[in-house]
Order: C-alpha cells, then sequence, then structure tokens
C-alpha cells in the first residue's frame, strides 16, 4: 500500500509538472509585450485560460512575471554614467583588420571602446582609459538592426574611442581562456583552419570566409558553426562514453560532466545555446537523483524560466530565442518520429524546427530556404561524423593542420555549391507582430488536428497564408518614396501604390549593404529599374548586391558615363523620357559631358503619386544655370543637388523651382560637413520646408488617392 500511495503520489506531482510549459508560455507573452504592446492582448486571453484551467498555474505565472519585470527593469535601468575617464578590467576583446573593440568592466558598468591606434589590449587586463564619447550606431533605416538596442540588452549604454591608455596590472577574467584559445588557434594554423576551429570549438565566427558564411546562411545551416545542443551531446557522449570504458562511477561522470560543460560556458562566452544545454544536463541529473520524474519538457522549461530569472534582456536575444524554440521542437518532435530510420528522423526534426523558427529567422534574413531540411540531413552527417570529430584531433596536434586545410577547403566549396544550385527560397517582407500571432495559431490548429483530413486542411491553409504573407504589398493601395539615410553617399527608392513596380535611384556606398537589406526587409523581389546618376561609388556602390539579390529589368546611366559596371546598362540623356510601368521621368540632364564628373549626374523630373518631384543627382550651380530656360511646374519636393553642399542650390535656382519640401541626403560621414550652411540658409530666406537625413535619419513620403504626408525616423 505503501508503495501505491508513493507512486500515486508521484503521478499527481508529474501530472503538476508536465504543465510547466504552460508557465512558460505567460512568461514569453509577457516578455512579447514588453517589446511590443499588440501582444498584450494575447498576453490576456491565455492568462483568463490559465486562471480558468488551472488556478495554481496561474498564480505562479503571475508571481513570476512581477519577479521578471522587476529584474527586466533593473538590467535596463540606464543611470546615465558616461565618464569619458575610467580604470576597469577589459572583459571582453574582438580584433579588426582596421580597429579592435574591447568590453571594459568599470563597477557595475560596461563600457564599449573602440580601439583605432592597435593599443591592443587583452582581456583580463586592469587598465586607465582616456576617450571620447563615440555615438553608437541605431537604426537610421526601417527595419534595420538596431546595434544601440542590442548593446542596451547586454547593459551596455554608451561607447569611447579610445585616446590614451595606461596598463595598471593583468589579473585573470574568466574571458582568458577562450582568447588564449583563439589566440592558439591564430598562432599555430593556417588562417582557413584557425576559422574554423574557432567557430566549431568556441563559437567564434568573425573569421571565417564571407563567400562561406552566406552559403551557411542561404543553406539554414549556420547552427552548425554557431555552438549548439549538437556539440555539447558530442563532446559530453565523448566522455561519458570514455569514462564508462574504465569503470568510472555514473555519480562520477556526471560531475565531471557538470563541471566540463561550466568550463565550456565560459569558453564560448556564456552562449545561450550552452548555457541552456548545461542547465538542462544538471537539471536531468538532479531529477534522477531525487526522483522528480521531470519529463524533457519540463527540465527544458525549467531551464528558461530560470535564465530569464537570472537576466529577463536574454529573451530579447536571437540566439536565445532560436535555440529554445528548436529544443522545444526537437522534446515534441523526437517522439513522433523514433521508429524511423536515423536519416527521416534528421529531416522530419528539421521540418518541424524550421517551420517553428521560420518567423524568426524572416526577421532576421527576410528569405528561408525550403530545401533547407534536405540539405541539414547532409550537414549534419558530415558535421557529426568528419568536422567535428577531425576538428577536435587537430585542435590537439598543431601538426595535422596539412589533412585539416583540404578537408576544410572541401567542405566551404561544397557548402558554397549547394547555396548556388540548391536554393528555394522563400522570400518575405519583415513580420508585423499580428502576422506572427496568425502564423503560430496556424501552426498550433495543425498540431492539435487529430484526423488526416484536419491536417490536410490546415496545411493547406498554412501554406495559403505564408504566401499571402509574402505577397503583402500587393493589397496596400498606398505609395512611398524613401530617402535613406545611407552611412556614404545617397539613394532614393519609390515604390509604387500595390509595389508592383520598385525604382531605385543611387544605391550608396554598399556598406553593410543597407539598400539590399532595406530593399528585402519591404518584400522587394524585382526591381523594375536601378538609376544611377553618375559613376561615383557612393551612387552604385551597391549595385552588384543588388543585381545578386533581387530580379532588376533594367539599369539605367547617363550617356556621357563610360564606367564598365559590369551589366548591360540603357543609357540616357537630355531630352529623354524614362517611361516604366506605373512612373514616367524627363531626363533633364546630361546634355554632353562637363569637366565636373558631379555635372554629368543624371537630372529627373517627374510625376509619382501626383508629386511633381525633382532629383538633382550630385550636380552643381553649373547645371542649374543650364535648367534656367526649363519651365518648372509646381514642384512639390526637391531632392537637393550634391548632399547639400556650397556648390550647388543657388539662390536663384531654388527661388525659380519654388519647391514645396526640399530634402538633404547628406550620408553620416562628417568628411565633406555636409550640409552647408550656405545651403541651408538659403533654403531658409525662401522659407522652404527643408529635411535633412543626417538630422532625421531616413525621410520617406507615403502618397495615396492624390494627398501625400512625410515621415521620419528621427
Amino acid at each position: 500500500m505503501r508503495e501505491l500511495s508513493y507512486k500515486l503520489k508521484n503521478i499527481k506531482l508529474l501530472d503538476y509538472a508536465n504543465n510547466l510549459i504552460l508557465i512558460v508560455f505567460s512568461i514569453v507573452f509577457f516578455l512579447l509585450t514588453l517589446s511590443n504592446i499588440i501582444y498584450v492582448i494575447v498576453l490576456l486571453v491565455y492568462l483568463a485560460y490559465l486562471f480558468k484551467k488551472a488556478k495554481k498555474l496561474f498564480k505562479v505565472s503571475i508571481i513570476l512575471i512581477i519577479l521578471i519585470f522587476i529584474i527586466y527593469l533593473v538590467y535596463s535601468y540606464d543611470d546615465n554614467y558616461r565618464s569619458t575617464s575610467l580604470e576597469g578590467k577589459i572583459i571582453d576583446a574582438t580584433y579588426y583588420d582596421n580597429y579592435n573593440k574591447y568590453i571594459i568592466r568599470v563597477g557595475l558598468h560596461k563600457v564599449l571602446l573602440y580601439d583605432y591606434e592597435n593599443y591592443n589590449l587583452k582581456v583580463g587586463m586592469i587598465v586607465t582609459i582616456k576617450g571620447q564619447i563615440k555615438d553608437i550606431d541605431t537604426v537610421y533605416t526601417p527595419n534595420a538592426f538596431d546595434y544601440a538596442k542590442y548593446l542596451k540588452n547586454n547593459h551596455i549604454f554608451y561607447a569611447l574611442t579610445i585616446k590614451d591608455y595606461d596598463l595598471v596590472k593583468n589579473s585573470f577574467a574568466l574571458g582568458s581562456a577562450r582568447q588564449w584559445l583563439i589566440n592558439y588557434f591564430d598562432n599555430y594554423y593556417t588562417d582557413i583552419s584557425s576559422s574554423f576551429l574557432k567557430a566549431l570549438l568556441v563559437g567564434y565566427s568573425k573569421s571565417l570566409d564571407s563567400d562561406f558564411y552566406t552559403s551557411l546562411k542561404d543553406n539554414g545551416t549556420l547552427h552548425l558553426f554557431a555552438i549548439s545542443g549538437l556539440h555539447v551531446s558530442f563532446f559530453t557522449s565523448i566522455i561519458s562514453k570514455g569514462l564508462e570504458k574504465i569503470k568510472v562511477k555514473e555519480r562520477i561522470i556526471n560531475i565531471i560532466i557538470i563541471i566540463f560543460l561550466m568550463i565550456y560556458i565560459v569558453i564560448t562566452n556564456f552562449t545561450a545555446s550552452i548555457l541552456r544545454t548545461a542547465l538542462m544536463y544538471a537539471i536531468a541529473v538532479l531529477s534522477k537523483k531525487y526522483k522528480l520524474y521531470l519529463s524533457s519538457v519540463d527540465i527544458c522549461s525549467i531551464s528558461f524560466i530560470i535564465l530569464v530569472l537570472i537576466n529577463p534582456l536574454n529573451a530579447f536575444n536571437n540566439g536565445f530565442i532560436l535555440s529554445y524554440l528548436v529544443s522545444f521542437t526537437i522534446i515534441m518532435v523526437s517522439p513522433l518520429v523514433k521508429d524511423y530510420r536515423p536519416v527521416i528522423q534528421t529531416f522530419l526534426i528539421s521540418v518541424a524546427s524550421m517551420l517553428a523558427t521560420l518567423p524568426v529567422i524572416i526577421n532576421i534574413n527576410y528569405k528561408i530556404n525550403l530545401l533547407s531540411p534536405f540539405i541539414n540531413v547532409l550537414f549534419i552527417f558530415m558535421a557529426s561524423t568528419i568536422m567535428l570529430p577531425a576538428s577536435i584531433v587537430v585542435a590537439g596536434v598543431a601538426p595535422l593542420d596539412y589533412i585539416y586545410a583540404p578537408l576544410i577547403n572541401a567542405f566551404s566549396k561544397i557548402s558554397i555549391f549547394i547555396s548556388e544550385c540548391f536554393k528555394l527560397d522563400f522570400r518575405c517582407p519583415k513580420l508585423e507582430p499580428y502576422m506572427i500571432i496568425i502564423y503560430y495559431v496556424i501552426i498550433g490548429l495543425l498540431i492539435m488536428a487529430k484526423s488526416k483530413k484536419k491536417q490536410i486542411t490546415r496545411l493547406v491553409l498554412l501554406v495559403i497564408y505564408l504566401i499571402m504573407i509574402s505577397n503583402i504589398n500587393l493589397i496596400k493601395p498606398y505609395g512611398d518614396i524613401y530617402f535613406l539615410d545611407m552611412y556614404y553617399g545617397e539613394s532614393t527608392v519609390i515604390f509604387s501604390p500595390y509595389k508592383n513596380s520598385v525604382v531605385v535611384i543611387d544605391t550608396g556606398d554598399g556598406t553593410g549593404d543597407v539598400l539590399t537589406n532595406f530593399l528585402k526587409s519591404k518584400g522587394v523581389k524585382r526591381i523594375e529599374a536601378v538609376i544611377i546618376t553618375h559613376n561615383h561609388t557612393d551612387h552604385y556602390g551597391e549595385l552588384a548586391s543588388l543585381c545578386t539579390e533581387f530580379r532588376v529589368d533594367n539599369i539605367i546611366v547617363s550617356s556621357v558615363d563610360s564606367y564598365n559596371y559590369g551589366y548591360s546598362c540603357t543609357k540616357v540623356k537630355k531630352g529623354d523620357q524614362i517611361a516604366l510601368d506605373r512612373f514616367s521621368f524627363e531626363v533633364l540632364n546630361p546634355a554632353s559631358k562637363h569637366s565636373d564628373a558631379n555635372d554629368d549626374s543624371i537630372v529627373l523630373y517627374g510625376n509619382v503619386g501626383k508629386i511633381n518631384i525633382l532629383l538633382m543627382g550630385d550636380s552643381t550651380k553649373t547645371v542649374e544655370s543650364e535648367l534656367s530656360s526649363y519651365q518648372f511646374r509646381d514642384v512639390d519636393i526637391i531632392k537637393i543637388g550634391h548632399h547639400g553642399s556650397s556648390t550647388s542650390s543657388s539662390l536663384a535656382f531654388l527661388d525659380k523651382v519654388n519647391p514645396k519640401l526640399a530634402i538633404i541626403m547628406s550620408g553620416r560621414v562628417n568628411k565633406f560637413g555636409f550640409p552647408s550652411k550656405d545651403t541651408l540658409n538659403t533654403l531658409i530666406s525662401l522659407d522652404i520646408d527643408t529635411y535633412v537625413t543626417k538630422y532625421s535619419k531616413t525621410i520617406w513620403v507615403r502618397y495615396f488617392m492624390g494627398q501625400y504626408h512625410l515621415y521620419s525616423l528621427a
């Protein structure tokens, strides 16, 4: 009877514990609410459901949400500490070709340091720093990566450019072991071998060849080079089996593995997936020892709750999000596919993981390769049976590099070949919160479907929904004119209503592929025309990227432009009409070649959604004088010539054009001091509303049914 009673009690505990995932859902919905208020509806509906279903779980959820919110406020608090002279310990270092970046801990604060003088600071050094406040990149174009927000989520609120430093002393730091390994690989191995070893064993992927790294993203196999559960399972399996063969007790094996995982967490710089895996392993050991009978879902849930309680900002890290989405997916799907062959299991789990992570991946890359589950089967096999074992052996025996280098070179070529030849991209604009909610509701309905008929019906619904969100622009009845805030140069993008015509005028210099990423985030698949006003790199630098990523129907350059862009180009001159599907522009310049290449810029005058727009390129007062006889009709918007330089925008010309709005695209490089005070004063004297990307960031005009409104990111 006692034994039966004990079992019944444990069954009751098991029933309760198996519902821990419900608490995780409440925490997730709360964290989503912190990122976007629209999720509060989902949170309230879910909490009402939980209150009705299980009041105990509801109470626990509320207590945890309150705790997490308090901790979140503490971590997010900025006390405006902004000292330019400080003393602290270097806790992280990243080295690039032209500069280095460090993180220094000063008391409770962390500060990002930029080193352009190659001071070569090391992790563990205690130093005094004299520096200058450096602006942290924020969002300059819609949907771009917010580096300032990323740093805030890591409790870094400002940055300094190092002007001078003094070494106080060398000391121990947790990151020293990681840095030692990185230096070891750099010093004793060829560049290609070092880059692979650092990525596969340490989780440092910044040294990987750019083409290879891009191929991993395109193939959906980047997770193999971002330390994950696969790596940990491989290492712990080796340790466990090795110790079992020499008859070490299970308790000792578990202790050794936990110690190894703690060390590996430090080496991999506290990577989210390693933290999760290590914590799950420790919880599983405790569950077994104390007969808690926790399921895999419980263990994963507890690890999630612990890590979010330690630091709620973890939950806003893409690596953390993807790690838990994939982990929960594997746990849920594995029992359903256990009777299949290993290859089929890997494929089905890859499909499920792709569906689980699709919204996150889309909002990072704006595309996903639908063939990635097939590719993952091959790459997981190669990684687990060849690359990881070989990397571990070679890491300890440097002379074997001569064998290892050709192996990884072949692996790299295979990856690049597959990314080029086996690609079926599903492209999608950035998903809004309501789109993500609907997606996961459909996924939930698909999971709950019990009959084959319902499964097929809901699967068809999912496919239809994905097609709809991929082409969501086709139902947007308004058009947009974007004046992008580029690092160097300028780019104007014109969208027609329903986005069936996209025109790009200049591309910027290509730094960070800003234009390409912007167009991807808008769901663009086809560009009707790219117009390059003249052959300066700050106007055509991203052309190659556009031609690689999108279908470009026309590339238009001026008749006096002799530069070889590497693509078939249409040439235009003064008096020509550029007639496109939804737009038409009159070419006002050039008629002939000028001594100043800026004056060879294509000058365009056209009507976009009943907005008369004049685009001056980089033309100067010389071209403005040549246009003195042209009869401009009610110009609504002028894009000021040559980034607002004093060489353009004469009083006479602007007075003649008499625009309602002036846009100056100055670029963020301060080398030339754009825009000129003279230009700004001229515009002010004529009472022309003026907007400058330097101050307003990206500016856009939305037009609909003959009306337009101006917006900016500032």
